[in-house]
């Protein structure tokens, strides 16, 4: 369900409404040019950051901007495609935000319980970028395969890949979702460190291979 993402800015004396997304791609910065977001504020870079919107969920980029980013006490690296949701606390410089959004009697939250979540997979995907260019979102069922990149047999086949089995796969094994190589020729890496063996993955991991990147959605 698509919904309409609040932009906050938080002081020490009050919280003010600076915008309401409702298009797929809004900037925000010190000058962000036509559609964006103003925040007038010199630590802020001329376009400091991007708000895109994919199918129902939001991500959050940092556009290189000089004096760095942060959601939720975590920094944002340049270019990296974080999932923010209504809760979410941003940092961009030294200044504080927070996204909200309205439920459906029109109240300003920072949540989304009222919205229904599928019971086939609790939520969970994974979203697939190529050269940062967003491909498809994948659901993680409660059990099995979500999606699967390298040779004949997975859902992203690899041109350049000699081989049938699969170099990553994200899959839900019980509780959790993993990462892993059938094949266990290349590395794979997520949130920058390389793999073989399987890892757990959680919301807002970043699983690299080549050219492409997958994002986890577990709300």
């Amino acid at each position: 369900m698509t919904y309409t993402l609040i932009l906050d800015e938080i002081t020490d004396r009050e919280r003010i409404e600076l915008a309401r997304f409702d298009g797929n791609q809004i900037a925000v910065g010190r000058d962000p040019g036509p559609g964006g977001v103003k925040l007038p504020h010199g630590a802020v870079s001329r376009i400091h950051a991007v708000f895109f919107r994919f199918r129902y969920t939001w991500f959050f980029v940092d556009n290189g901007s000089t004096n760095g980013s942060w959601l939720n006490g975590e920094r944002v690296f340049q270019g990296q495609f974080k999932i923010v949701r209504p809760g979410s606390v941003i940092q961009m410089a030294e200044r504080a935000f927070q996204l909200s959004t309205h439920n459906p009697s029109g109240r300003k939250v920072q949540h989304l319980h009222w919205m229904e979540i599928p019971e086939e997979t609790e939520g969970r995907s994974a979203f697939l970028f190529k050269h940062n260019e967003f491909q498809q979102e994948y659901d993680i069922p409660l059990f099995g395969r979500s999606v699967a990149l390298g040779g004949e047999d997975t859902e992203i086949v690899l041109e350049d890949y000699h081989g049938l089995r699969p170099a990553v796969v994200v899959e839900r094994r019980g509780d959790d979702t993993c990462v892993y190589s059938i094949a266990r020729r290349d590395e794979f890496s997520v949130n920058g460190r390389n793999h073989i063996e399987m890892v757990q993955v959680f919301d807002n991991d970043i699983v690299q291979f080549r050219d492409y990147t997958i994002v986890i959605c577990d709300p």
